[in-house]
């Protein structure tokens, strides 16, 4: 084998492999759309007196698995001496232990599509002393709603994150929202067939 051949079968190879990583990490991989609102609605299941749900579909051809959803909170102008920081809170949901959901199938074929309720009113964060008084109280007695945080500070938002797993290839994909602030926050249900707003 001469040097040219040599030089040719490695270039094949790395050619090869970094076309199979490609593949495999660009195609191969759970892809996520994510609802424009955040439905809310009335309940006496909480404190709080409200129900915020936010909602996800697989849109790809094979199942998500081992899903790890986070909700991000960030709120602008809460230190007096640093205002323009953002302070960084994750919020519960209703998934299990606050972030981890099974598997998710292609909404295409099995017509589901997850729902999760962001539980503000659950977040011990907003007890600390960094927060006006009237916020820590109603965290304390656990009535503290999605839109009372969106009004702290300058300025707050929040974004939806998931990671998952493609079944068939192993890949895993991080996936972040827009950032939802509190003028995509609906009163009504979610269409049961779609990620509109009824």
């Amino acid at each position: 084998m001469t040097v040219s051949d040599i030089i040719i079968s490695t270039l094949t190879g790395v050619v090869a492999s970094f076309f199979v990583w490609w593949l495999t990490f660009k195609y191969l991989v759970p892809k996520i759309n994510f609802a424009d609102k955040i439905s809310k609605l009335q309940t006496d299941e909480n404190g709080s007196g409200f129900r915020y749900r936010i909602k996800f579909e697989n849109s790809g051809n094979r199942n998500i698995i081992d899903l790890q959803v986070l909700i991000r909170l960030r709120i602008r102008g809460i230190r007096q001496e640093q205002p323009k920081n953002w302070e960084v809170v994750y919020l519960p949901t209703s998934s299990l232990e606050y972030k981890n959901v099974a598997i998710v199938r292609p909404a295409s074929s099995s017509g589901l599509r997850p729902v999760l309720e962001i539980k503000t009113y659950e977040c011990d964060y907003f007890q600390r002393t960094i927060f006006p008084d009237n916020i820590r109280i109603l965290a304390q007695n656990n009535q503290l709603t999605l839109d009372q945080v969106l009004n702290i500070g300058q300025e707050a938002e929040f974004q939806i994150m998931v990671l998952g797993y493609d079944e068939f290839s192993g890949a895993r994909k991080f996936y972040e929202s827009k950032n939802y602030t509190i003028n995509d926050i609906a009163e009504g249900h979610f269409d049961l067939n779609s990620l509109n707003m009824q």
